[in-house]
C-alpha cells in the first residue's frame, strides 16, 4: 500500500520533540507512532474523509440526473461505510517529520512554527535522511504481516488531486458508484477487491490528506495500520500497542524500529532556549555515552518562547 505521492520531496526530515522526548528516543532506539485521535490536528482523518465525500458527490452527479441533495446523501452514506469500516477494523497510528531542502535555512535552524509549539519547554529537531527512513520502514515491514507501514508526504487541501491517489481513485471509482456497493460490502462474503480498495482509499485519504492550514509543515508521515483481525488470531505481535500519559490523555502508541541497533540520526538542532549552549553540551555528552556520533547544532532563529 502506498501513500498519495505528488513528487519526490526534499531529502532532510526533521522530527520535532522535547528534550525528554529526545532522551526517550535515544534510550529506546525507537520512534513512537501515536494513535491519530490524539494528534495536534483535531480534524485528523476528517479532512480526508470530507475530500473523498465531496469528490464522490461530484462524480455521482455527473452520471445521474438527480438533485444535489440526493447526491450528497449518496456520498455521505458511502463515505460513512468506507471510513467507518476502516476505523472499526484497524488501529491507525502515526509519527511525523517536516520535510525541508537540505541546504535551506529551515534545515539548519528548524521551522519557527514548530519552535512556537513548545512554549516554555526546550524543543529539539532530530535530523534524518529520507533514504534512511525508507530503509528502516522496509526492514520493519519485512519482519511481519500483523501490521502495515505506509510512509510518504502528506497532501494539503485540494493538492491531493495532483497525487497518485487521484489516478488510483479514478481507476477504482466504478466500485463506489455501483448502486449495489452497499450490499456488496455489508453482506459476506465481501469481495477481496472491494475490501482492499475501500481500505486503501480510507487510509490514504484519512492519513495522508490534511487541511490546507497545516501546509507549512510539509509533513512526511509514517502511518501504522494494525489489523484487529490479526491481533485476534494470536499471530505473534511484533509491534505491540503500549500506553503513555500526556497531559489529560492516556495515549496508545507503538515503538517503531526498536529492533535496529541504533537509529540513523543525522544530527540534532537545539531550538530556542535560555541557555542553548548548555543544552547542546548536555545532548552531546549524553549521545556520546550511548555510542552516537552526530553533530549537535544551535538554531539561530530569534524566538524567545
Amino acid at each position: 500500500m502506498e501513500s498519495p505521492q505528488i513528487e519526490e520531496k526534499a531529502d532532510s526530515l526533521l522530527h520535532y520533540t522535547t528534550l525528554e522526548g529526545l532522551k526517550g528516543i535515544l534510550d529506546s532506539g525507537s520512534l513512537w507512532a501515536s494513535d491519530i485521535r490524539f494528534l495536534n490536528d483535531i480534524q485528523e482523518f476528517k479532512s480526508g474523509k470530507k475530500s473523498f465525500r465531496d469528490h464522490l458527490c461530484s462524480e455521482y452527479l455527473k452520471l445521474n440526473k438527480i438533485s444535489q441533495d440526493e447526491a450528497v446523501r449518496f456520498a455521505n452514506n458511502i463515505s460513512e461505510i468506507v471510513f467507518g469500516g476502516a476505523e472499526s477494523n484497524i488501529a491507525l497510528l502515526s509519527t511525523s517529520f517536516c520535510s525541508v531542502p537540505g541546504e535551506s535555512y529551515d534545515a539548519k535552524n528548524g521551522l519557527l512554527s514548530q519552535w512556537r509549539g513548545y512554549g516554555g519547554k526546550t524543543g529539539v529537531a532530530i535530523v534524518f535522511e529520507r533514504s534512511s527512513i525508507d530503509a528502516l520502514v522496509k526492514k520493519q515491514q519485512a519482519s511481519t504481516t500483523s501490521f502495515t507501514l505506509i510512509h510518504g508526504d502528506v497532501a494539503y487541501g485540494e493538492d491531493w488531486k495532483k497525487t497518485t491517489l487521484a489516478s488510483y481513485l479514478t481507476e477504482k471509482m466504478h466500485i463506489f458508484l455501483d448502486k449495489d456497493f452497499v450490499s456488496k460490502i455489508r453482506n459476506p462474503p465481501v469481495s477481496p477487491e472491494i475490501f482492499d480498495v475501500s481500505l486503501r482509499v480510507a487510509t490514504a485519504f484519512g492519513m495522508f490528506i490534511k487541511h490546507w492550514a497545516f501546509h507549512e509543515e510539509k509533513e512526511f508521515r509514517i502511518a501504522v495500520i494494525k489489523s484487529f483481525k490479526s491481533q485476534r488470531t494470536g499471530e505473534q505481535d511484533r509491534l505491540p500497542v503500549r500506553f503513555r500519559v500526556n497531559g489529560q490523555f492516556v495515549i496508545p502508541y507503538v515503538e517503531l524500529f526498536k529492533e535496529s541497533e541504533r537509529l540513523p540520526v543525522g544530527g540534532v538542532i537545539i531550538g530556542p532556549a535560555t541557555d542553548q549552549a548548555g543544552v547542546k553540551t548536555g545532548v552531546e555528552i549524553y549521545a556520546s555515552s550511548l555510542g552516537y556520533n552526530f553533530p549537535v547544532t544551535i538554531s539561530e532563529t530569534p524566538y524567545r518562547g
